[in-house]
């Protein structure tokens, strides 16, 4: 999270960044995603992390709604998701070679941006 800086420069940017930072640590976002529930975890601190990082989010997507980048008649809560879950399901199409690594990073941020783009 602090790697995007999404509070900083315009929305475009902020998520090139989270992209970039979620690839960063694919592996690792792709296994607390599919194993690991905060609101079912015994440990308070990890879930109140766990929500911040997910409102931090919430918050960029809502900020870019605001500034005309992506669409109101989708919830940041449904964006934040969208793009996690394209992010976890492009990295395992990587992993099983059905696409290129080095193509990963243009294919998520083309195909969320087409679903998510203000017009």
């Amino acid at each position: 999270m602090e790697d995007a800086q999404l509070e900083a420069g315009e929305p475009k940017q902020g998520l090139d960044r989270l992209i970039e930072s979620h690839l960063k640590h694919k592996e690792l976002v792709s296994f607390i995603t599919q194993y690991w529930q905060a609101d079912s975890e015994l440990d308070p601190e990890m879930a109140a992390d766990w929500k911040r990082n997910e409102d931090a989010i919430d918050a960029f997507f809502l900020r870019g709604q605001r500034a005309g980048v992506f669409r109101i008649d989708i919830s940041a809560a449904a964006l934040n998701d969208t793009l996690v879950w394209l992010i976890i399901g492009l990295t395992d199409c990587e992993r099983r070679g059905r696409i290129a690594g080095a193509a990963l990073r243009g294919t998520i941020a083309d195909l969320f941006m087409a679903g998510a783009r203000a017009e």
